[in-house]
């Protein structure tokens, strides 16, 4: 078990990490065709998540002394992506959210550097976790584990 990515005092079961990835339209001038610098966003037009969603994308920027123009902000992923394609600013999503997404009109980077999400199950305690919540944590394990020998 690590240290939960929270304030709070619970148990943190890390399942995986999700790439972040860069969202750019199409007609972007790009320096590099493999990975996209997160110095781009830096008082470039952004269209974010809200802040409550989105405190990876946050803390990337913090990190990094990046203050992007924030013109937009959505709730839903895919808004933020038809927004990119019609050329309104830049964004920064998951891998996760764009793996079943057919990327026509934008172009989907890995950010340099490398920024990440990490992904897994927070509950009060695993010591005093249900039979349910114990086998649901199994399951969910296995199903990982059988999607990374897949891939």
């Amino acid at each position: 078990m690590q240290t939960p990515p929270t304030e709070i005092n619970v148990d943190w079961i890390p399942l995986f990490e999700d790439c972040l990835m860069a969202v750019i339209p199409r007609t972007f001038q790009l320096d590099s065709a493999e990975h996209f610098s997160i110095k781009h966003f830096d008082q470039s037009p952004f269209i974010a998540l809200p802040e409550y969603f989105d405190r990876e994308v946050q803390s990337v920027f913090e990190t990094h002394g990046i203050t992007p123009d924030i013109k937009f902000s959505s709730t839903d992923d895919y808004t933020i992506i038809s927004m990119v394609e019609q050329g309104l600013g830049l964004s920064i999503l998951p891998q996760m959210v764009l793996q079943g997404y057919i990327h026509c009109r934008v172009q989907t980077l890995p950010l340099e550097p490398y920024c990440k999400r990490q992904l897994g199950i927070v509950l009060p305690s695993i010591k005093n976790a249900s039979p349910a919540t114990e086998k649901f944590i199994e399951c969910v394990k296995k199903i990982i584990q059988i999607e990374k020998e897949n891939q």
